[in-house]
């Protein structure tokens, strides 16, 4: 980890788990956001005293796995697996002489396998792995095992074994006879047949030695055998003999849907553990502005502007976002520019908020979208299947769409595809030569909805409108039934690209370049704005966002029920991020739940957040490239002077890099760690 960069935002803290010898004076943080580099100031040598994680207060010795070779933490002691921080719950081997396996607690069967102990280098470096070989041939069972197992009926044991590969390339393991097997095929690293209810797994742990694994939930009170088995092949349950052989060491049983860590229960290991060790726990006091941060609820902002009639239009496309009065009717928002944030809210209660970015120098329209607009090529482009339209020349080759005595929703129209989405449309049109009956234009954007009234009593008009998809539709109809002749002409359909004057980009990042909303909530209409609010950015400040580099070490199907403190406060309730089996990833603030479920695959790399604020009263739940539904936030979390890594962890884990910004995060959380 030395010569990392870890980028932060105002200064906030970093974490950024390793071996204290790993994270060196080279480490650089960057800080405050400035104009020479666009990320920040590089600050060197910069060790906060939070960095590496705090003293662990597990109360014993237990064993971790890097860099290929198994390695033993004292009590109190961190560990480090590859650069990231090993989280594991309490061990209890039911096992015992987990490394001898001459010794009469197991047995051979038949005596069919040659044991030589210590008779090669085991996974910690030391020489007690045994050596296992077949002495006979012709068919028959050929195996080690041991019987009579206390278990509790109805609870799932996870048994494992590390495996060399020397020459024997299928073996199978049981936990209570042969319906309870999983096969292995160690030249390739694979798992055969799984019996049903029983999962077999295989973990290369570097240098050559394999873990092997069989998860299964015990149907009674004992188990009649846990084994490993020498066979021919997949599924088969003898071996037809010779002189192969394989390295064994570590056997181990633990009533877990997971292996755990390893705990040896064998006087012939230097770092015998009795076959148990209790859980990590890991606490940080936390540095007094990160306490704020999450903490202290600050009031709410005063609005500057409170506007209730929603007489904005939006470009919500990303790269040219920006809001504008609606053609003059709404009010001028430049005054606001680049101090205030604008939040939205649409009828349904959807919000949409960004940062006030500069002022518009002038609407800028693109070109034309629609093909003869000003119908002088005729019915060209037009569609007048509808017998009550016809395209006429009113003289002089002024073409016009006329419709005489036109039934409700009778249209002429013209549709586009292939267009961007979300971007703001500006379309205009006349009308001639009608009286009453409620005549307009219509644009959709494939919904089939009215985005708006175009010529209801005026001679010509303007509709604004966002295409929410990449086709739409501008057509003429009647609101209602009248024998007036109806004629329109006039048409246009253009994108804004640029505000007036009167309106301002929108910016995801104060004083940022980026022309995002800082935020659009899935399902928010744009054309359908009921109120906005704007306020003083130096009032925005109850925001955050945490980023999390997690590695969990189970998959969706390991996990039955409960839960799985991540970064706890309390307990395994009261916590800033959670696995629920039956939920996901999930936040809890003390008042409200908010979660987001993926599909967790062991040893798979996940950047978790979560993000909150509360002026807008959301908090949101992500990972990767997604995020859950935004709710509402209570404005703080409950929160004690310390912060738990794997509070109570129910499974292992492990941590990269934990990361604290003082803003709601725009982006995905996959692009928040460097």
């Amino acid at each position: 980890m030395a010569d990392t960069e870890v980028v932060g935002l105002d200064n906030m803290p970093i974490w950024v788990f390793g071996p204290a010898d790993e994270i060196g004076i080279d480490t650089k943080v960057i800080g405050r956001t400035n104009e020479e580099t666009g990320l920040g100031t590089i600050v060197t040598g910069l060790r906060e005293t939070y960095r590496p994680p705090a003293t662990n207060a597990r109360a014993t010795a237990r064993s971790y796995i890097d860099g290929g070779v198994l390695k033993y933490a004292a009590a109190n002691q961190s560990c480090f697996e590859d650069g990231l921080l090993s989280i594991s719950p309490a061990v209890s081997n039911l096992l015992e002489q987990t490394e001898s396996f001459d010794n009469a607690y197991w047995n051979n069967l038949g005596s069919r396998l040659n044991i030589t102990a210590d008779a090669g280098t085991a996974p910690d470096g030391s020489n007690t792995a045994d050596l296992i070989t077949a002495t006979e041939s012709g068919n028959n069972y050929y195996g080690i095992t041991k019987g009579g197992i206390t278990v509790v009926n109805g609870t799932t044991y996870t048994h494992s074994r590390f495996v060399k590969h020397v020459d024997q390339r299928w073996v199978y393991m049981d936990v209570d006879g042969g319906a309870t097997s999983a096969w292995f095929d160690l030249l390739n690293e694979t798992v055969g047949t799984e019996s049903p209810g029983v999962t077999g797994r295989i973990e290369n742990i570097g240098n050559g030695w394999l873990r092997l694994s069989i998860t299964y939930t015990a149907t009674d009170t004992s188990f009649g055998e846990v084994a490993l088995w020498f066979c021919d092949t997949d599924n088969g349950a003898q071996f037809s003999g010779g002189t192969t052989s394989i390295y064994m060491w570590g056997a181990q049983l633990t009533a877990s849907s997971v292996p755990l860590p390893y705990a040896p229960n064998d006087a012939n290991n230097a770092n015998d553990m009795g076959g148990s060790s209790s859980a990590d726990a890991i606490s940080f006091t936390l540095p007094q502005d990160v306490k704020d941060l999450l903490s202290t609820e600050q009031p709410p902002p005063t609005s500057a502007y409170d506007e209730t009639s929603g007489a904005l239009v939006l470009s919500t496309v990303d790269g040219t976002a920006f809001a504008m009065p609606n053609d003059g009717s709404g009010a001028d928002i430049s005054p606001y520019a680049g101090t205030h944030v604008i939040k939205l809210v649409d009828s349904a209660g959807k919000v949409a908020w960004g940062y006030l970015g500069a002022a518009g120098t002038g609407e800028t329209l693109g070109s034309e979208l629609l093909d003869n607009p000003d119908f002088d090529l005729g019915d060209q482009d037009w569609d007048v299947s509808d017998p009550t339209w016809s395209i006429a020349d009113q003289g002089g080759g002024d073409y016009e769409g006329v419709a005489t005595a036109v039934p409700i929703d009778y249209m002429l129209y013209q549709t586009a595809t292939g267009l961007t989405a979300n971007i703001l449309m500006k379309v205009t049109a006349e009308c001639t030569n009608y009286t009453s009956g409620g005549a307009y234009v219509r644009a959709h954007d494939g919904t089939n909805q009215q985005l708006g009234t175009l010529l209801d009593g005026v001679k010509s008009g303007v509709l604004y409108y966002t295409s929410r998809n990449t086709a739409w539709t501008v057509a003429a109809a009647r609101a209602s039934a009248n024998g007036t002749t109806l004629r329109v002409d006039g048409f246009s359909a253009k994108q804004v690209t640029a505000p007036p004057a009167t309106g301002t980009w929108i910016v995801d990042t104060p004083g940022g370049a980026t022309k995002n909303f800082a935020y659009i909530e899935s399902g928010f209409d744009p054309n359908d704005i009921s109120t906005y609010d704007l306020y003083p950015i130096g009032q925005w400040r109850s925001e955050g966002t945490l980023v999390v580099e997690w590695v969990p070490g189970f998959g969706e199907g390991d996990v039955a029920s409960g839960n799985h403190g991540i970064i706890s406060i309390t307990d395994s309730d009261d916590s800033l991020l959670l696995f629920d089996a039956g939920v996901g990833i999930w936040s809890y603030d003390g008042t409200n739940y908010r979660s987001v479920d993926p599909a967790v695959i062991a040893s798979t790399p996940y950047n978790l957040a979560v993000r909150w604020n509360s002026a807008t009263n959301q908090m949101q739940v992500g990972y990767d490239s997604t995020w859950g539904t935004a709710a509402s936030y209570d404005g703080a979390f409950t929160l004690g002077s310390n912060l738990n890594f794997g509070y109570s962890p129910a499974y292992p884990f492990k941590l990269g890099r934990v990361l604290f910004y003082d803003k709601w995060m725009p982006g995905n959380p996959e692009e928040m760690l460097p």
